[in-house]
């Protein structure tokens, strides 16, 4: 239809017929025109659908990988922790955590409530009476590597001090060595806790590597903080004397009332569930078979008529071994504990805030709340 619409064209023109069929070969459409046009849709088409679903398989296989590999890792993971565990169970039993001499070091139990700049001031006035020994105790390893790396003064630098010296000889004592002129970084100096290394562990952090894991050991002493288990306590006497002290450490941490209140809230949560003891007795846990004994002649005694049921009950309750009661250590309150503290009853991640500007201290409320059950406070380490 459209070649002769074309010709009538072109004869009205006045052309010949050998111009109209020179003509109209680049103008013409043919019918197999709109066929090849399909065949492209169709090809187009099958080639979205086959990327789309090469896309997804790929995607399917990576995710995949990415959960086989994860499984190893875990795996890997947990063979590595317990053997770990396994390793520090066996080493324990060895070791003596004893109290060390921490004459005219610093006091690691007022730093706690103090932000940086306090903390810098602190440390300042202890270095103006330290002696070189004392510092060298107290020092960072990262930090004291840094000392030893670090250039010495330069000509002009030394020339300069001198010149500073001699224009301004009263701020200056000719008694001086060169070692007062030694700055020394606050952040470079780990206070020691009473075992010797840095509050609160026991002993330094050990490091080992199996195979493609690294695992870090840290021992903390539990009886140096303060147990959060005493606001879960039952006595209503001992619970006054508690939240007391729980509100005097959380202003202490700069914590207002409204997380005040809302961790008082977690404790009562958690005193439902089980009340916290100060000195809990051992649990006689009694074994299934001889409670459904107890309750098969319950039901047996309560009955009025013997009837056939009754006789089978009985011969039911003759036939049933009697189980052995176990009795559960006192322990095992601290396991119960442990696990409520770090369960989703407690925010833990708000108690592990810094509330104060302590640098590189990260002091939080968290470092200084016993959280495994324990019932007493060391004040020799708290």
């Amino acid at each position: 239809m459209i070649q002769i619409l074309f010709w009538k064209t072109c004869r009205k023109a006045g052309k010949d017929e050998f111009s109209m069929r020179t003509e109209r070969k680049p103008f013409c459409l043919s019918a197999s025109s709109p066929r090849r046009g399909l065949v492209l849709v169709l090809v187009l088409v099958i080639l979205v659908v086959l990327t789309a679903l090469t896309t997804a398989l790929s995607l399917r296989i990576t995710q995949t990988r990415r959960r086989h590999a994860y499984m190893i890792a875990y795996q890997q993971a947990r063979y590595a922790c317990d053997s770990a565990l396994k390793y520090m169970l066996n080493v324990i039993p060895d070791k003596n955590f004893t109290l060390i001499s921490r004459e005219g070091m610093p006091d690691f139990s007022d730093l706690f409530w103090m932000n940086q700049a306090d903390y810098e001031l602190y440390i300042d006035s202890w270095l103006q009476t330290a002696t070189e020994e004392q510092i060298q105790k107290v020092m960072d390893e990262s930090g004291a590597e840094a000392e030893k790396e670090s250039p010495m003064l330069s000509l002009a630098d030394a020339l300069k001090m001198l010149a500073d010296r001699i224009a301004h000889p009263n701020d200056f004592s000719y008694e001086d060595t060169d070692e007062s002129f030694r700055q020394v970084d606050p952040n470079q100096i780990q206070v020691p806790g009473p075992y010797g290394v840095p509050w609160p562990y026991v002993m330094k952090p050990v490091e080992l590597e199996m195979g493609d894991c690294k695992v870090t050991i840290t021992i903390e002493d539990e009886n140096a903080k303060m147990p959060l288990g005493w606001a879960a306590v039952k006595d209503k006497e001992t619970a006054k004397t508690a939240q007391a002290a729980l509100a005097t450490f959380c202003e202490w941490m700069s914590m207002d009332e409204a997380d005040i209140e809302t961790l008082q809230e977690e404790c009562d949560g958690i005193r439902e569930c089980k009340a916290f003891e100060i000195d809990p007795k051992p649990i006689l846990l009694k074994s299934r078979a001889s409670a459904a004994a107890q309750r098969t002649s319950a039901r047996s005694s309560s009955s009025r008529f013997r009837t056939s049921r009754s006789r089978t009950s009985r011969t039911t309750q003759k036939s049933v071994p009697q189980a052995k009661d176990e009795l559960r250590p006192a322990i095992a309150h601290a396991t119960d504990f442990g696990k409520l503290f770090h369960s989703s009853l407690l925010n833990i991640e708000d108690l592990a805030r810094p509330r104060l500007d302590t640098g590189k201290r990260q002091e939080s409320p968290l470092r200084y709340l016993a959280l495994w059950g324990s019932q007493e406070v060391n004040i020799n380490t708290a």
